[in-house]
């Protein structure tokens, strides 16, 4: 079958596509409505999920994060060594590849089978999950995890609260509550303050990061599911697409397991099947009826969560950014990065779009002209031999553009301080065990710039003086 014909399937199943509704009630029995208040994710001093809003733009005020004026104050936490595995690994003395402190093996251990969640920040605590490296083959096979609540005056994390089954997806904080996705397949929802467990809902695959706005959450999983929850967990409309071809080794469904991007009537979420097709859907935040779906022909299998601004969404599609008009669906520009692995979620400044695709990259919002270029010119190499590429999705705050360890100016791309992979000896772009910055981006609070690597490194960046 030619790729026209794929493409036309594909959008065929994506459009007859089956879709559930009930009313959507909270625990007192109300109905939220769709017009209700985006919660504290519009305007919160913090930073409640990975980039930020409900619409992934990845922009903060222009007061958030280290001034500029020097390099900040950078402060660590191994994360992994809270871990109980840490801790049974200690107990049993087995100091098999310790690196002379004693903590060798430990790291060992969780590099075989854990990967780190990018953080989210309620202005005084941080947030962080672990999860598989890959999703479990078995229900003997659970891959737990933990999640950890760090505060930033103390030494220790203030709580951690172990998972059976580890973290899919990076947590959401939803007012008092996190909302973390399992590798069951399930959403754990639990108290800030300490970790308590309030509920938990299972469905049929593991989701990827959730996004809460107007009292609702919605999710993608890897079984080509959209969901939107109300705040008690009961499902309110879902929408189940694929399998997208029919055919031996076609029949698969799409991944849904990238973050929705939400604004004030719809729901966008990609879907992506193995092969490198794929589609993005408007959906109706009301019902989930399917205003638009747009396939496309993906350039490589690693596609990243959407984000819609001023009535476009940018759409990562592997080596490519494609941006789309918000109300139809039609395709206003499109920038390829050549041979890079994977293109960021963009970061959305007022006239600009900062992605981080190996390179820094500035690109004007309206024609996705390229506007500046900051080289990143690490020699260092992954685990398994490849080149590491600045992956990790920016963040704009005013002026500055913070990617990678390190921040740029805006309006320029020169650099201001920090790590943008251009030091050989980098432990964040290098091929130390503390890996390369979480995917999802860091945490900009008023206070600072929060970095999580993928195997458990959390680096806290302050100007001189402050918490």
């Amino acid at each position: 079958m030619r790729r026209r014909a794929l493409l036309a399937a594909l959008g065929t199943a994506l459009t007859a596509g089956c879709a559930t509704t009930t009313p959507c009630a909270s625990p007192d029995g109300d109905t939220a409505p769709a017009d209700a208040s985006e919660s504290t994710t519009e305007t919160d001093a913090g930073w409640p999920a990975p980039h930020r809003t409900p619409t992934n733009a990845g922009r903060a005020p222009p007061t958030h994060g280290p001034d500029g004026s020097e390099p900040p104050v950078a402060r660590e936490w191994r994360l992994w060594e809270f871990t109980e595995e840490a801790e049974r690994a200690r107990d049993d003395g087995d100091d098999e590849g310790s690196d002379g402190d004693g903590e060798g093996w430990d790291v060992g251990r969780l590099l075989q089978r854990s990967r780190f969640t990018s953080p989210v920040a309620d202005g005084e605590r941080l947030f962080v999950a672990t999860g598989p490296r890959s999703l479990p083959v078995s229900d003997d096979d659970p891959r737990g995890g933990f999640l950890f609540a760090v505060d930033p005056a103390t030494d220790r994390p203030a709580w951690t609260t172990r998972l059976a089954f580890g973290a899919t997806g990076s947590p959401v904080r939803w007012d008092d509550r996190l909302v973390v996705p399992t590798s069951d397949g399930s959403v754990v929802v639990v108290d800030t303050a300490d970790g308590t467990r309030r509920w938990s809902r299972s469905f049929d695959a593991p989701a990827g990061t959730p996004t809460v706005a107007g009292g609702q959450l919605f999710l993608g999983n890897a079984d080509g599911h959209l969901r939107a929850l109300g705040s008690d967990g009961r499902p309110c409309w879902s929408i189940h697409r694929g399998p997208l071809v029919g055919g031996i080794g076609l029949g698969r469904r799409p991944s849904a397991r990238f973050k929705p991007a939400v604004d004030a009537d719809h729901v966008y979420q990609l879907f992506v099947r193995d092969r490198g097709t794929g589609a993005i859907i408007a959906a109706s935040r009301d019902d989930g009826d399917v205003v638009w779906a747009t396939t496309f022909e993906a350039d490589g299998l690693d596609a990243r969560a959407p984000a819609v601004d001023g009535g476009t969404v940018y759409v990562p599609t592997g080596r490519t950014l494609r941006a789309l008009d918000a109300a139809t669906g039609t395709e206003e520009w499109r920038y390829a990065f050549g041979a890079v692995p994977t293109v960021s979620t963009p970061a959305v400044g007022d006239d600009r779009l900062f992605v981080c695709a190996k390179n820094v990259h500035a690109l004007d919002a309206a024609t996705g002209t390229e506007k500046w270029r900051f080289v990143n010119e690490s020699t260092g190499r992954s685990l398994g031999g490849g080149r590491i590429p600045m992956e990790a999705s920016p963040v704009v705050a005013g002026d500055t553009v913070y990617a990678g360890a390190g921040a740029l100016d805006a309006e320029t791309g020169a650099k201001r301080w920090g790590d943008l992979g251009n030091d050989p000896e980098s432990p964040y772009f290098a091929s130390g065990l503390d890996g390369v910055p979480t995917r999802e981006g860091p945490a900009l609070t008023a206070a600072a710039l929060s970095v999580v690597t993928q195997f458990g490194l959390l680096v806290r960046f302050t100007t001189e003086g402050e918490q």
